[in-house]
């Protein structure tokens, strides 16, 4: 993940492997890394797609920069028919990762974030505002 530029919050090793999650630089994500038992279902998909994508809203700056820091990625970023761009690398496990950069989504998500910080406020006006005491009278 050091390619990626994120930050490591947690490192523990678990019975039969690690427990390892990561952040982006803003802190807005976290992502577990849970490295499966070598006889569970999951061990088998070490090395193949699991259809995990980074959503980014300039993703030639973010392919740009990544590819910098070694990032594996198999081509640079294409426009698909589905629209947006996406490229795919690889970690050095062969797990394999998409970058989409797709105007559509990244507004909504920003505004998703934006409604949520909205409400949080406003709960946060109307709780100082009870915790005030009762009103002065009218008048």
């Amino acid at each position: 993940m050091d390619c990626l530029g994120f930050n490591l919050f947690a490192d523990h090793r678990i019975p039969g492997g690690r427990w390892v999650a990561v952040s982006p630089p803003d802190g807005t994500a976290k992502l577990a890394l849970i490295t499966p038992e070598p006889d569970s279902a999951d061990y088998r998909y070490i090395g193949q797609a699991r259809q995990i994508v980074f959503l980014t809203e300039d993703i030639q700056a973010k392919y740009a920069q990544w590819l910098e820091r070694g990032v594996a990625f198999r081509h640079p970023p294409k426009t698909p028919a589905w629209g947006g761009m996406f490229t795919t690398f690889e970690d050095p496990d062969g797990n394999s990762f998409a970058l989409i950069g797709f105007d559509e989504v990244s507004r909504e998500v920003e505004e998703q974030r934006r409604r949520a910080a909205e409400k949080l406020e406003a709960e946060r006006r109307f709780k100082k505002d009870l915790s005030c005491g009762p009103c002065s009278s009218l008048g």
